[in-house]
């Protein structure tokens, strides 16, 4: 990418006039709501940031990481750049399955076949990262994003029922209502960070400003940033309104 792709940092933000914030501010206060565990930060031409989002299950949680926004820097670029960057989702499945031909069975097998995480288990949980890459070209005076591109993948872990053709319909029913609840709170997950990445996109895509590039750069680097650190806040808000314990009935 060269020296002007884009790599997040943390450099203060220099960009546009108070009024122009206040418009990008007013227009990002519906952001994001869903809980993330910072697993890891890489960044090799283009900035990657993992993370895990666990379902809470009728055992345990894990803990989770409590970040703050700086919404100056988050706002800098977003009324300049209304249009949406070449996003993509790639998402992988990997189940377990269980077995049972009774509520109890099943329940059973969820504790010995689930992932295992200390003294409690992860009956379902999504891995996602999130990767952005820009280049930029000054001319007369003015920075500008000449191309953008956001990439969100997404590692899905949910449990399958092998034997519900074999089973009664009350345990089917019984099976379907917890697996509902489940999917539910993780779609909630998955919603949020495709959130994240489309005001990556929408702060990025089209972006000028007036000065040198290394000034855009760095505002565009704490920005993005600020947006995958407001919606760790907002991940503890979602699972802290849903309390519900995920059990067979």
């Amino acid at each position: 990418m060269g020296e002007e792709a884009l790599c997040a940092g943390a450099v203060p933000v220099q960009a546009l006039d108070e009024n122009q914030r206040r418009r990008a501010a007013a227009a990002l206060q519906a952001t994001l709501a869903i809980r993330h565990v910072t697993a890891a930060i890489a960044c090799q031409g283009a900035c990657l940031m993992k993370k895990e989002h666990l379902m809470p299950g009728n055992i345990s949680n894990r803990g989770l990481s409590r970040l703050l926004l700086a919404a100056g820097a988050l706002a800098a670029f977003a009324a300049v750049s209304p249009a949406a960057a070449d996003v993509k989702v790639e998402v992988a499945n990997t189940p377990y399955e269980l077995r049972g031909l009774t509520a109890k069975a099943i329940d059973e097998d969820i504790h010995r076949s689930a992932k295992k995480e200390g003294e409690g288990i992860v009956e379902g949980e999504v891995n996602d990262e999130v990767s952005w890459a820009l280049d930029f070209a000054e001319s007369n005076g003015t920075c500008s994003v000449t191309s953008d591109s956001i990439l969100l993948k997404l590692s899905v872990m949910m449990p399958v029922w092998v034997d519900e053709n074999r089973a009664p319909q009350n345990v089917r029913d019984s099976w379907n209502t917890y697996y509902r609840d489940l999917k539910t709170h993780e779609d909630g997950h998955k919603t949020i960070a495709m959130d994240a990445v489309n005001q990556i996109s929408k702060l990025t895509h089209g972006a000028t400003a007036p000065g040198p590039c290394s000034a855009m750069k760095a505002s565009l680097e704490k920005s993005a940033r600020d947006i995958v650190e407001v919606s760790e806040q907002a991940q503890e808000r979602h699972d802290a309104a849903d309390t519900k314990q995920f059990e067979l009935q």
